[in-house]
């Protein structure tokens, strides 16, 4: 549980009371490879954060074709931006792509701590705003023309990818077919 303790406490001291707090609403909880964090149609009722593992973010279209949006792993915030701004179905599924362990707290749980402590908005905010300026770097990085453009910005933006997700996921988010990200990667 300490790891996220740790991640807001980048951003905000947190006293003896609010650490207990945090603590008491907040659970573990343990997936397996494949297993599904959140399904795209259904309203997010958690809130989490990766102590190990990735997953995968895609969306589904009408035709059935999945479309990756983002992967994210240790150390970092995992929700649909639908809990934070509605109770709409999420946009978004959510699938662990290796062993995962979460910490998390129900929707009801996170906002009663912040109403308790609101000073943690401002924490919020700047997640947000990260999580924002990563989603930005991400949907410039799809809106690279050239293939082989694609594939290098991110070998650069997350190197860690390569090594942790299957190509066919990669091939899906750079936008590109399986043949292609293959002979991207065989020209370097």
């Amino acid at each position: 549980m300490v790891p996220a303790i740790g991640f807001i406490g980048k951003y905000i001291n947190i006293s003896e009371e609010e650490m207990n707090d945090m603590l008491r609403v907040i659970q573990t909880a343990s997936y397996a490879k494949n297993d599904f964090i959140l399904k795209q149609g259904t309203v997010p009722r958690e809130i989490g954060f990766i102590v190990k593992g990735c997953v995968r973010m895609f969306y589904t279209n009408e035709k059935g074709e999945e479309y990756t949006t983002g992967f994210i792993s240790e150390n970092s915030p995992l929700t649909s931006i639908d809990f934070l701004s509605t109770q709409m179905p999420s946009s978004l599924t959510i699938v662990a792509l290796e062993p995962l362990e979460l910490i998390t707290a129900t929707r009801n749980d996170f906002f009663d701590f912040l109403e308790k402590y609101p000073r943690y908005e401002s924490v919020l905010r700047n997640i947000i705003s990260e999580y924002m300026v990563l989603q930005g770097e991400q949907s410039r990085l799809q809106r690279i023309p050239a293939a082989s453009e694609r594939y290098k910005a991110l070998l650069q933006f997350r190197p860690d990818i390569i090594q942790r997700v299957p190509l066919k996921y990669i091939a899906s988010y750079l936008g590109m077919a399986m043949e292609t990200l293959s002979r991207v990667r065989t020209s370097r």
